[in-house]
């Protein structure tokens, strides 16, 4: 089974990230917990250094239940998923994993506290094969007792 997002162009699904970034930054409140979730953590590294403030996302594929998790990498390249809807870690399964990093035109980040990029002239750091949901080669399987999901990506 395929599941296909036609409604998610480039443009939504990166606002999509940063809204989900943001919720995860900032929390929404209490989340309901599901004990089937097992935790994920690891690192990201671009062309061997730490990559910092890259949201990478989890999206469940197959017979993978839920729509997936997401979080943020620190100064370190480090990361911690936390699902969508039941809290910190992901259900067990098949991921197609998607790595943004995204910065203003010039370069510079992105202002601290924007809630959506729709509006701002921002470019993606990484090539699609890596950030974008139709192109993105990267996989990822998560079982209980997961070790951490290292992920390595090149600037082309």
């Amino acid at each position: 089974m395929t599941r296909s997002y036609p409604l998610m162009t480039n443009s939504r699904f990166q606002s999509f990230l940063l809204v989900a970034a943001a919720i995860l930054v900032t929390g929404c409140g209490q989340q309901a917990s599901n004990p089937d979730l097992v935790p994920v953590s690891g690192t990201v590294h671009l062309v061997g250094q730490p990559l910092a403030g890259a949201s990478v996302t989890f999206i469940a594929v197959g017979a993978t239940p839920g729509e997936g998790a997401t979080g943020i990498t620190d100064e370190a390249g480090r990361y911690e998923l936390a699902h969508f809807r039941a809290g910190k870690g992901a259900m067990p399964g098949e991921y197609k994993v998607v790595i943004s990093k995204r910065v203003m035109s010039d370069g510079s980040p992105i202002p601290a506290g924007t809630l959506s990029i729709a509006e701002l002239s921002t470019r993606e750091v990484l090539p699609p094969r890596y950030s974008d949901y139709n192109n993105s080669q990267l996989k990822a399987t998560v079982i209980k007792d997961n070790p951490p999901i290292d992920l390595q990506v090149t600037s082309r």
